[in-house]
């Protein structure tokens, strides 16, 4: 089993346990299913009551890279009650590097941050899932380079 360990096996196993948990709230995982979003820092329209904007905290580059999601009502309220799930990968070596799906954690300013580590320079993407009460509302894209 050369190049396999058990904290290598145990990422394996959490990462399709979670793909479980996303396919049985409807989640698919097919690439064409991802709307691609415009550039960091515009409103994205999730339903006719939500929207959200994103930006990464600094300039993504090797190393440790977040990426923050703020959603607001209509009115531009700020709202924390959807659950976002997220995922990063390089599309050129799917799966090579991708650092699962995970639902986001809301930060004490109601931010929702996805922590990344890009471990090579290349094409990069980041998957995300909104959902409202346990039902998907929005699956989108964005790709940046490292």
């Amino acid at each position: 089993m050369r190049g396999r360990t058990p904290a290598r096996f145990a990422a394996l196993l959490a990462c399709c346990a979670c793909l479980a948990l996303l396919s049985r709230a409807g989640v698919a995982a097919g690439p064409d299913r991802y709307e691609p979003l415009p550039k960091p820092g515009e409103r994205v329209p999730l339903t006719p009551d939500y929207y959200f904007t994103y930006a990464f905290q600094k300039p993504p580059k090797l190393g440790a890279a977040i990426l923050k999601l703020q959603v607001f009502t209509r009115t531009g309220q700020p709202d924390t009650s959807l659950a976002v799930h997220a995922r990063a990968d390089m599309p050129s070596m799917w799966g090579s590097h991708s650092t699962a799906f995970v639902e986001l954690k809301v930060t004490k300013k109601g931010d929702y941050i996805l922590p990344m580590d890009l471990t090579m320079p290349g094409e990069w993407e980041v998957r995300l899932i909104f959902l409202k009460n346990g039902k998907v509302i929005f699956r989108g894209s964005h790709r940046f380079s490292v």
